[in-house]
């Protein structure tokens, strides 16, 4: 269900005016929630900090790479 209902919100949210990618970010340790971002097809694009927990990995979708 995570893929799905994660899938229906990228969706709607790149079908928005304006809206050219939508990113995602997570832990790299948290395997759930990048299986559910490699199942989008999202594709990594840097890291930032988390203040408290360190490293998180972040990941985008852009509009034109939707494979509806």
């Amino acid at each position: 269900l995570a893929t799905e209902g994660t899938r229906a919100c990228v969706l709607w949210a790149l079908e928005q005016p304006g809206v050219r990618a939508v990113r995602a970010t997570t832990f790299g340790w948290h395997r759930a929630s990048l299986r559910v971002i490699e199942k989008l097809g999202m594709v990594p694009v840097g890291t930032r900090e988390h203040d408290l927990l360190g490293e998180m990995l972040v990941f985008e979708l852009a509009r034109e790479k939707v494979v509806k």
